[in-house]
């Protein structure tokens, strides 16, 4: 009995059970010795040791070290190997090999220390980095045929705010053999290991989170010819651990972020010319950063490694290298949209009427869309975009009915994609992107079959520019949702073959903004990530959802990527959260009100509750006649959005984040990430999200005042509020912090205010108009002293929808009965009844008065006065 096992180095370990009675012949003996542990898979061919432009001999000035610029890390390099330290935190870093170079022709040439043939510091003004301090290091020409040496640049960021990140750069000269990716191999040496890896996937659906490590990395359920094309990027490392574009190492037992220990980011600031996937072997101590180019020279992108301990971050291990990605590739910040999207309730069977019949029903919905998606299914065949389907006549006339009604109209196009059918698939065959035995490249199947057009092609770029400007100029559409992006780079034969993948990307997704223009709002899907910064105003960042919790049968419930569901929906835009407002804003599908999904109602609210505690796009997806009212009310009570993205507390902890923190304040000066400025006298409080995803459990989740950012509560306590119930709740301060816990069912989610009790001070707690209880406020003034005291509060104009409740606490104690005497309250300068208030609250400083609020104009005051 014979077992295969795959082992990191590539080799294969034979396992051989015998009885006394077996016998082995000497053929099956020597095929056993072919595959014995000490064989080898791949040969590397020789070193080239040419001396370029005369050199007398190898560089010998070792062990040379490059510090950082304040001193605290230095990277040391010596003869067996090279280490990087210091008392700036983090994990030591060490290697004995620098770069690792694979060749097409199956030679994989690796450089160390000793290969060094140069080393020198030179000032550089790089478009990227500005001008820094870096170490050029020369290494021998790969081959014979490369024309000069091999470059490896290191730098140590000088800058205030990217201090002490660290940044490769590989260049290789002309090759005549072409070079098919490079690595950067780093090592971690540490007396505790990471525990968690964060993974990043390729494009839109895959999945994205953290994996503690020892644990199997989630893959798709479906087979690679069905699912394979939609997660294919660069080439993988062999590790078990593969993240597209960057990883986070942490080490966390705490399950939550700020409570963990060190913190390794090893990713790329670009992909303009590469695919990136970095590797992590199964104890966390190995990283591989492989770039696959499938050039014949590289001109190099710069790696980033942020290396931090504890004391170097808060609550995102990963904000330095995000940031930086952002601030290089001009991420685009916007003010997230409100639309309503067609595909979720009518998917292919659109028709105008339709569309304009949809535009009167938002029109009497209290959540107030602005944009209004036509999505797929008004044209005849994916590639004949003007060929159109019986019941639209012109898809300008549908715009203009757009646009009549009010909305901002949007069109759902997938530009690098076509079908097997269509026209142009018939009349231009040598658009398509092929593999090497001129077959169509696999495109990936979304319930059919489909081919993707080749960038690199100019007739197809011309193609391009035609549909989407068409869309534009002619049509009259002021937003477009571009999908399966990620077919214009398939891993294919290229009309241009001196084009890498991410070339060709990086030239599709180019040409489409320049064709429709800077002042269009455009929707990225399907879109591979990094190379996407910089274009997109919003980009989908999570398979789609769907009706159902998890994939249903047929289909593999077990699925974690791109199989449409809610869980799916979920995870990513939380994992994801952190790169929205740094890349763009983020898109997490469409949240489905509907009572006719498998959805629980308890679903449907988790649903609201991330979109409204991550910021993104909030786009709905139903005939709003078939919503009731009390769903309708979830999604008014996070309208408008904030634009500003909480943070996971514990994304580096859990695979499905449970608790994300948003913070309000009034302060002055720009507002930290993950922070909502609200006006003056508000003060600063916490909103919590707590979420329990387990399948079958009810259970206690919860959170400490320490990870809440909410300062000095001088021991007086929490005022409480829980946004789905609308109940308040006092919470006295602990010794040692204070817990906040509320029993949860499986997958629901809620959402809770927490302010620190203030004495002496009037203080506005929060309301059911905006979960954020504070955002929806324009102005704040309060006057109290040891006889009586007021207090005005102004709401903005749209921010209340139906009649809710308004919570204060006054610093005063009411004598019972007394209330009616002792208080008056105005709304809208009109005294109210005092049925319409009531005390929810006595505390030892003061009273909670709760204050009903009725709709009479579109914005709205009270004041009170005791």
């Amino acid at each position: 009995k014979i077992k295969i096992f795959p082992r990191e180095s590539l080799c294969l370990r034979i396992k051989i059970h015998l009885s006394h009675h077996h016998h082995l012949s000497s053929p099956l003996m020597e095929f056993l010795k072919k595959f014995s542990p000490k064989a080898k898979v791949k040969k590397k061919g020789p070193k080239s040791k040419q001396e370029p432009h005369g050199n007398p001999a190898q560089f010998v000035g070792l062990p040379h070290t490059i510090k950082s610029v304040d001193g605290s890390r230095n990277f040391e390099l010596r003869e067996d190997g090279w280490s990087i330290f210091g008392d700036g935190g983090g994990w030591p870093l060490i290697g004995v090999e620098l770069l690792e170079v694979e060749l097409s022709n199956n030679h994989t040439e690796t450089f160390a220390s000793t290969d060094i043939l140069t080393l020198k510091t030179e000032t550089i003004n790089d478009p990227a980095l500005g001008p820094q301090s870096a170490t050029v290091i020369t290494f021998p020409p790969l081959t014979d045929s490369c024309s000069s040496n091999t470059i490896l640049t290191i730098v140590w960021d000088n800058s205030e705010k990217y201090k002490n990140l660290l940044y490769y750069k590989c260049t290789i000269p002309k090759c005549e053999v072409k070079i098919e990716s490079y690595t950067i191999p780093l090592g971690i040496n540490a007396d505790v290991p990471p525990t968690n890896v964060h993974i990043s996937s390729y494009q839109s659906w895959g999945y994205t989170g953290t994996v503690r490590i020892g644990s199997k990395q989630p893959v798709y359920a479906l087979p690679a010819v069905f699912a394979g094309a939609f997660h294919d990027g660069g080439k993988k490392t062999g590790m078990p651990y593969e993240s597209d574009y960057f990883t986070c190492l942490t080490s966390n037992d705490s399950g939550v972020d700020s409570s963990g220990d060190e913190a390794l980011t090893v990713g790329y600031l670009t992909q303009k010319e590469g695919l990136c996937v970095v590797g992590v072997n199964s104890k966390g101590t190995k990283v591989r950063a492989k770039s696959t180019i499938e050039k014949f020279q590289v001109d190099g992108e710069w790696l980033c490694v942020s290396n931090v301990g504890a004391e170097g971050y808060d609550l995102e291990p990963m904000a330095k290298y995000l940031d930086k990605v952002g601030e290089v590739n001009k991420g685009i910040k916007v003010q997230p949209a409100v639309g309503w999207c067609s595909w979720y309730e009518y998917y292919e069977n659109i028709t105008h009427d339709v569309i304009v019949n949809n535009c009167d029903g938002l029109k009497k919905s209290s959540l107030n869309p602005k944009t209004i998606v036509v999505d797929d299914g008004y044209m005849k065949a994916w590639g004949d975009w003007n060929d159109l389907k019986e019941g639209f006549e012109d898809m300008g006339k549908t715009a203009e009915g757009i646009k009549s009604k009010g909305f901002v109209p949007g069109l759902w196009i997938a530009p690098f994609a076509v079908d097997k059918f269509s026209k142009i698939y018939e009349e231009h065959p040598d658009w398509i992107l092929r593999m090497d035995n001129g077959k169509p490249c696999n495109s990936g199947n979304c319930a059919k079959w489909f081919y993707g057009l080749d960038p690199t092609n100019p007739e197809v770029i011309e193609y391009v520019k035609i549909v989407v400007k068409r869309a534009v100029e002619d049509w009259g559409y002021e937003c477009l949702k571009l999908d399966f992006l990620y077919a214009s780079c398939l891993d294919g034969v290229r009309f241009n073959q001196q084009m890498s993948r991410a070339e060709a990307y990086n030239l599709a997704v180019t040409t489409l903004r320049e064709a429709a223009g800077p002042k269009t709002f455009l929707i990225g899907c399907g879109a591979p990530i990094l190379p996407s910064v910089g274009i997109f105003d919003s980009v989908r960042v999570s398979a789609d959802t769907g009706p159902t919790w998890a994939p249903t049968l047929p289909m593999p419930w077990w699925d974690q990527a791109n199989l449409p569901c809610v869980r799916s929906m979920i995870r990513n835009s939380v994992s994801r959260c952190s790169i929205s407002d740094r890349f763009w804003c983020n898109d997490p599908d469409c949240l489905l009100l509907r009572e006719d999904t498998k959805l629980t109602y308890d679903e449907v609210k988790s649903t609201v509750a991330v979109v409204g505690m991550t910021g993104g796009m909030l786009l709905l997806s139903d005939d709003m006649s078939k919503i009731t009212k009390d769903r309708e009310k979830l999604v008014e009570q996070i309208v408008p959005s904030a634009g500003v993205p909480g943070i996971p507390l514990d994304l580096h902890a859990r695979i499905m984040p449970r608790l994300i923190r948003l913070v309000c304040s009034d302060k002055a000066g720009e507002a930290p990430r993950g922070t909502i400025k609200v006006a003056p006298g508000l003060g600063t409080w916490s909103i919590v999200s707590l979420s329990n995803w387990g399948d079958y459990k009810t259970r206690r989740i919860g959170v400490d005042s320490h990870s809440l950012e909410l300062g000095d509560d001088e021991g007086k306590g929490y005022h409480t509020f829980n946004v789905w119930t609308n109940i308040y709740k006092y919470q006295p301060a602990g010794t040692d912090g204070t817990r906040f816990e509320r029993t949860l069912s499986s997958h629901e989610t809620q959402i809770v205010v927490v302010k620190p009790v203030i004495p002496g001070i009037p203080t506005y707690i929060g309301s059911t108009f905006h979960f954020t209880s504070g955002f929806e406020i324009s102005k704040f003034e309060s006057e109290t002293n040891a006889a009586h005291g007021s207090l005005r509060v102004a709401f903005k104009p749209g921010h209340f929808r139906s009649t809710g409740i308004a919570f204060f606490f006054l610093p005063c104690i009411w004598v019972e009965g007394g209330y009616s005497d002792d208080v008056i309250v105005h709304i809208n300068n009109r005294v109210t009844k005092s049925e319409n208030f009531k005390m929810a609250a006595t505390l030892d400083d003061g009273t909670v008065l709760a204050v009903k609020c009725g709709v009479e104009r579109p914005d709205m005051e009270i004041s009170i006065v005791w």
